[in-house]
């Protein structure tokens, strides 16, 4: 969302240098809400945190703050590529990832049963993580 207010100063700017109308303004600015708010529409978030909180924790990086094991298995399926990524770089430092990587295949495996709880996203994730 701070696209969208980054993308509104650049064009409240361009406005007042080209003195454009209002209507073009107001026109620019649904576009580019429009834009990124459909591009954010297919950016799974849950799996950006999940990498970003693994590859920036003290235990991975050697700085900052401790890694929130219960937090990433709360993601789910999600989390798996960010744990994937920890144990394939730094596997002596993650092995308490090792369990939460099981628990998470797990519950995915009692979920696949089941096609109303299944997800075609979900089933990537884990095939990918199966294949490491």
């Amino acid at each position: 969302m701070l696209l969208i207010i980054v993308i509104g100063f650049v064009l409240t700017f361009c406005r007042i240098y080209y003195q454009k109308s209002n209507r073009w303004y107001l026109r620019q600015n649904m576009y580019a809400s429009v834009l990124v708010l459909l591009i954010c529409c297919f950016v799974k978030s849950d799996s950006l945190i999940a990498y970003y909180n693994v590859s920036h924790c003290k235990e991975f990086s050697g700085k900052g703050k401790s890694l929130d094991i219960e937090y990433l298995e709360g993601l789910g399926v999600s989390a798996l590529l960010g744990i994937e990524y920890a144990l394939k770089n730094k596997p002596e430092a993650m092995r308490a990832l090792n369990q939460v990587r099981k628990v998470i295949l797990e519950r995915h495996s009692a979920k696949a049963n089941n096609w109303r709880e299944s997800s075609l996203y979900e089933s990537v994730l884990v095939y990918f993580a199966k294949a490491h």
